[in-house]
């Protein structure tokens, strides 16, 4: 069997191209024997949705790892879920969690038109078995919700779980105070822009090469450019892939894996953390 996993949970695939992305599960916890995930394909991303679709076939061995969960469901009493788009992945297995606790729960799923929006059959037969608790608001039949609106739905003082588009995500964080909800989880599938950046410097080992790092840049992207093998795959802090080893400088770690043994010993994660303005991190490398 399978490891087992929670509402939630991710699997990394190490793909043929030795790219690694991180999916959600979408399926079924008790279902032991297999993994399920749904891959939008983005036309100019970094590649990965667009091998799955075009070098994967049915019957090819392809390695995993996890489960893994950055975006854990804890099951309050009262809850509401937004998803965007491909954000319903991790949103649909948290739902039918609720609906199987009995929870006091509602379901609000956003995107471009009815078409684009996946799993329509299963939303439509959760809306059956809970009644009133799933709403399915596409944009060219109305209007794009706002958040506000969105929050509204909120049950009070229950909890708020969002995974969709950042703008979508950024409009839930900044109304969330103004909301009766009383507390918000979210994760999203594109690392979060970088606002409050300052500029530093990467010197690539003993070569004496040295890379700038601007402000609203993140130290993966500039390593990214002049090592193109460089491994990643999440960008947000958590998976780990990108770890690099700092010999010199002073690190402003902002991940979410390292330990404290660990960022002591020179581990930074290049995809989330920085440099204070103006100093040079020394990488081995």
């Amino acid at each position: 069997m399978l490891p087992p996993w929670q509402p939630g949970a991710h699997i990394e695939l190490h793909l043929p191209s030795g790219r690694k992305r991180p999916y959600s599960l979408c399926g079924d916890p008790a279902d032991r024997y297999r993994y399920r995930i749904a891959v939008r394909r983005i036309a100019g991303g970094q590649g990965g949705s667009a091998e799955v679709h075009d070098a994967l076939a049915d019957g090819m061995r392809v390695a995993v790892a996890g489960p893994r969960n950055a975006f854990p469901f804890a099951a309050e009493a009262s809850v509401l879920f937004i998803a965007g788009g491909i954000g319903i992945t991790p949103i649909l297995p948290m739902a039918r969690e609720a609906a199987r606790r009995g929870l006091d729960f509602r379901l609000v799923h956003t995107g471009r038109s009815r078409g684009s929006m996946p799993f329509a059959a299963e939303l439509a037969e959760l809306a059956a078995a809970a009644p009133g608790r799933v709403s399915v608001r596409p944009d060219d039949e109305s209007r794009a919700p706002e958040a506000a609106d969105l929050l509204s739905s909120c049950p009070a003082a229950g909890a708020a779980y969002c995974c969709g588009p950042a703008p979508m995500i950024d409009g839930v964080r900044r109304a969330f105070g103004g909301s009766r909800a009383s507390a918000l989880h979210f994760e999203r599938f594109a690392p979060a822009p970088i606002t409050d950046g300052r500029p530093f410097e990467l010197q690539l080992g003993d070569t004496g090469r040295v890379l700038p790092v601007p402000c609203d840049r993140s130290a993966l992207d500039v390593l990214h450019e002049a090592l193109p093998d460089l491994p990643f795959s999440c960008r947000q802090g958590f998976c780990g892939t990108c770890r690099v080893r700092v010999a010199h400088g002073q690190v402003d770690h902002r991940d979410r894996r390292l330990t404290a043994t660990e960022r002591a010993a020179g581990a930074m994660l290049p995809c989330v953390s920085r440099a204070p303005e103006g100093e040079r991190l020394v990488l081995e490398v």
